[in-house]
Protein backbone atom coordinates (compact mmCIF):
# COMPACT_ATOMS: atom_id res chain seq x y z
CA UNK A 1 0.00 0.00 0.00
CA UNK A 2 2.66 2.53 0.98
CA UNK A 3 4.78 1.72 -2.06
CA UNK A 4 1.83 2.30 -4.37
CA UNK A 5 0.99 5.63 -2.72
CA UNK A 6 4.62 6.77 -2.84
CA UNK A 7 5.00 5.80 -6.50
CA UNK A 8 1.73 7.49 -7.42
CA UNK A 9 2.70 10.66 -5.57
CA UNK A 10 6.05 10.72 -7.36
CA UNK A 11 4.38 10.39 -10.76
CA UNK A 12 1.84 13.12 -9.90
CA UNK A 13 4.57 15.53 -8.82
CA UNK A 14 6.52 14.83 -12.02
CA UNK A 15 3.45 15.37 -14.19
CA UNK A 16 2.44 18.54 -12.37
CA UNK A 17 5.98 19.79 -12.93
CA UNK A 18 4.90 20.44 -16.50
CA UNK A 19 2.83 23.37 -15.17
CA UNK A 20 6.11 25.14 -14.38
CA UNK A 21 7.07 25.16 -18.06
CA UNK A 22 4.41 27.80 -18.79
CA UNK A 23 3.37 26.09 -21.98
CA UNK A 24 -0.39 26.47 -22.00
CA UNK A 25 -1.15 23.47 -24.17
CA UNK A 26 0.57 21.14 -21.65
CA UNK A 27 -1.44 22.28 -18.62
CA UNK A 28 -4.51 20.23 -19.47
CA UNK A 29 -2.42 17.16 -20.24
CA UNK A 30 -0.54 17.44 -16.94
CA UNK A 31 -3.68 17.84 -14.86
CA UNK A 32 -5.57 15.05 -16.64
CA UNK A 33 -2.68 12.59 -16.35
CA UNK A 34 -2.20 13.47 -12.66
CA UNK A 35 -5.89 12.90 -11.95
CA UNK A 36 -5.71 9.55 -13.76
CA UNK A 37 -2.75 8.46 -11.63
CA UNK A 38 -4.46 9.72 -8.47
CA UNK A 39 -7.64 7.76 -9.21
CA UNK A 40 -5.62 4.65 -10.05
CA UNK A 41 -3.73 4.87 -6.75
CA UNK A 42 -6.98 5.40 -4.85
CA UNK A 43 -8.52 2.35 -6.52
CA UNK A 44 -5.48 0.17 -5.86
CA UNK A 45 -5.38 1.16 -2.19
CA UNK A 46 -9.13 0.81 -1.52
CA UNK A 47 -10.93 -1.18 -4.18
CA UNK A 48 -8.33 -3.89 -4.81
CA UNK A 49 -7.97 -4.97 -1.14
CA UNK A 50 -11.77 -5.01 -0.80
CA UNK A 51 -12.12 -7.23 -3.85
CA UNK A 52 -9.34 -9.55 -2.67
CA UNK A 53 -10.98 -9.93 0.75
CA UNK A 54 -14.27 -10.70 -0.98
CA UNK A 55 -12.64 -13.32 -3.24
CA UNK A 56 -10.53 -14.79 -0.44
CA UNK A 57 -8.29 -17.78 -1.19
CA UNK A 58 -9.92 -18.23 -4.59
CA UNK A 59 -7.40 -15.63 -5.83
CA UNK A 60 -4.68 -18.29 -5.34
CA UNK A 61 -3.98 -21.14 -7.73
CA UNK A 62 -5.23 -24.64 -6.83
CA UNK A 63 -1.73 -25.77 -6.02
CA UNK A 64 -1.15 -22.82 -3.67
CA UNK A 65 -4.54 -23.42 -1.98
CA UNK A 66 -3.68 -27.09 -1.47
CA UNK A 67 -0.25 -26.24 -0.02
CA UNK A 68 -1.85 -23.63 2.26
CA UNK A 69 -4.36 -26.19 3.52
CA UNK A 70 -1.64 -28.79 4.20
CA UNK A 71 1.22 -26.66 5.63
CA UNK A 72 -0.37 -23.36 6.58
CA UNK A 73 1.11 -19.99 5.61
CA UNK A 74 4.78 -20.06 4.69
CA UNK A 75 7.53 -17.52 4.16
CA UNK A 76 9.77 -17.92 1.15
CA UNK A 77 13.47 -17.22 1.55
CA UNK A 78 14.52 -14.55 -0.93
CA UNK A 79 17.20 -15.70 -3.35
CA UNK A 80 18.85 -14.33 -6.47
CA UNK A 81 20.42 -11.07 -7.51
CA UNK A 82 17.59 -8.87 -6.20
CA UNK A 83 17.93 -10.30 -2.70
CA UNK A 84 21.73 -9.85 -2.68
CA UNK A 85 21.46 -6.29 -4.04
CA UNK A 86 18.82 -5.25 -1.49
CA UNK A 87 20.89 -6.60 1.40
CA UNK A 88 23.95 -4.72 0.05
CA UNK A 89 21.91 -1.50 -0.12
CA UNK A 90 20.72 -2.04 3.44
CA UNK A 91 24.32 -2.44 4.64
CA UNK A 92 25.67 0.68 2.81
CA UNK A 93 22.87 3.29 2.60
CA UNK A 94 25.02 6.44 2.94
CA UNK A 95 27.59 5.42 0.34
CA UNK A 96 24.98 4.42 -2.23
CA UNK A 97 22.90 7.54 -1.46
CA UNK A 98 25.92 9.75 -2.18
CA UNK A 99 26.72 7.84 -5.40
CA UNK A 100 23.09 8.12 -6.53
CA UNK A 101 23.03 11.88 -5.82
CA UNK A 102 26.27 12.37 -7.78
CA UNK A 103 24.96 10.38 -10.75
CA UNK A 104 21.71 12.38 -10.75
CA UNK A 105 23.64 15.67 -10.60
CA UNK A 106 25.80 14.65 -13.57
CA UNK A 107 22.73 13.56 -15.53
CA UNK A 108 20.99 16.87 -14.73
CA UNK A 109 23.86 19.04 -16.03
CA UNK A 110 22.47 19.35 -19.59
CA UNK A 111 19.35 20.98 -18.12
CA UNK A 112 21.44 24.09 -17.36
CA UNK A 113 21.63 24.85 -21.09
CA UNK A 114 17.98 24.10 -21.75
CA UNK A 115 16.02 26.74 -23.68
CA UNK A 116 12.27 26.22 -23.63
CA UNK A 117 9.85 27.61 -26.16
CA UNK A 118 7.17 26.70 -28.58
CA UNK A 119 7.81 25.91 -32.19
CA UNK A 120 6.68 28.28 -34.91
CA UNK A 121 6.80 28.51 -38.69
CA UNK A 122 10.49 29.40 -38.50
CA UNK A 123 11.14 25.68 -38.02
CA UNK A 124 9.58 24.76 -41.36
CA UNK A 125 11.73 24.14 -44.45
CA UNK A 126 12.87 27.29 -46.28
CA UNK A 127 10.84 26.27 -49.35
CA UNK A 128 7.53 26.16 -47.48
CA UNK A 129 5.20 29.11 -48.08
CA UNK A 130 4.48 29.36 -44.37
CA UNK A 131 8.20 29.77 -43.67
CA UNK A 132 8.56 32.41 -46.39
CA UNK A 133 5.61 34.37 -44.98
CA UNK A 134 7.09 34.04 -41.49
CA UNK A 135 10.47 35.40 -42.66
CA UNK A 136 8.81 38.27 -44.56
CA UNK A 137 6.78 39.28 -41.51
CA UNK A 138 9.88 39.07 -39.35
CA UNK A 139 11.83 41.37 -41.68
CA UNK A 140 9.00 43.91 -41.80
CA UNK A 141 8.54 43.90 -38.03
CA UNK A 142 12.28 44.37 -37.48
CA UNK A 143 12.32 47.30 -39.94
CA UNK A 144 9.31 48.89 -38.21
CA UNK A 145 10.95 48.46 -34.81
CA UNK A 146 14.18 50.05 -36.08
CA UNK A 147 12.29 53.02 -37.56
CA UNK A 148 10.45 53.55 -34.27
CA UNK A 149 13.73 53.41 -32.35
CA UNK A 150 15.25 55.96 -34.74
CA UNK A 151 12.36 58.35 -34.15
CA UNK A 152 12.75 58.05 -30.37
CA UNK A 153 16.44 58.85 -30.17
CA UNK A 154 17.89 62.19 -31.19
CA UNK A 155 19.84 61.78 -34.37
CA UNK A 156 22.85 63.94 -35.18
CA UNK A 157 24.04 61.94 -38.15
CA UNK A 158 25.13 64.11 -41.07
CA UNK A 159 24.22 67.38 -39.36
CA UNK A 160 26.54 70.07 -38.22
CA UNK A 161 25.70 72.03 -35.10
CA UNK A 162 23.58 75.08 -35.86
CA UNK A 163 25.45 78.38 -36.12
CA UNK A 164 23.69 81.33 -34.53
CA UNK A 165 24.66 83.84 -37.24
CA UNK A 166 23.48 81.65 -40.07
CA UNK A 167 20.20 80.97 -38.24
CA UNK A 168 19.65 84.69 -37.66
CA UNK A 169 20.27 85.43 -41.35
CA UNK A 170 17.78 82.75 -42.38
CA UNK A 171 15.18 84.12 -39.99
CA UNK A 172 15.71 87.65 -41.31
CA UNK A 173 15.28 86.37 -44.86
CA UNK A 174 12.00 84.71 -43.96
CA UNK A 175 10.74 87.88 -42.25
CA UNK A 176 11.73 89.95 -45.31
CA UNK A 177 9.80 87.66 -47.64
CA UNK A 178 6.74 87.98 -45.44
CA UNK A 179 6.83 91.78 -45.76
CA UNK A 180 8.27 93.06 -42.53
CA UNK A 181 11.48 94.31 -41.04
CA UNK A 182 13.82 91.96 -39.21
CA UNK A 183 13.18 93.66 -35.88
CA UNK A 184 9.38 93.70 -36.20
CA UNK A 185 7.32 91.26 -34.24
CA UNK A 186 3.65 91.02 -35.07
CA UNK A 187 1.07 89.59 -32.78
CA UNK A 188 -1.67 87.59 -34.40
CA UNK A 189 -5.06 87.16 -32.88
Amino acid sequence: GRAVVFAGATVCVALLGMLVLRLGFLNGVAIAASLTVLLTVAASVTLLPALLSFIGTRALSRRDRRRLAEHGPWAERPTGFAARWSSFVERHPKLLGAVAAAVMAVLALPALGLHLGTSDQGNNPATATTRQAYDLLGRRLRARRERAADRRRPSRRGRRPARPRRSARRAAGHVGRLGGEPGDVQQQR
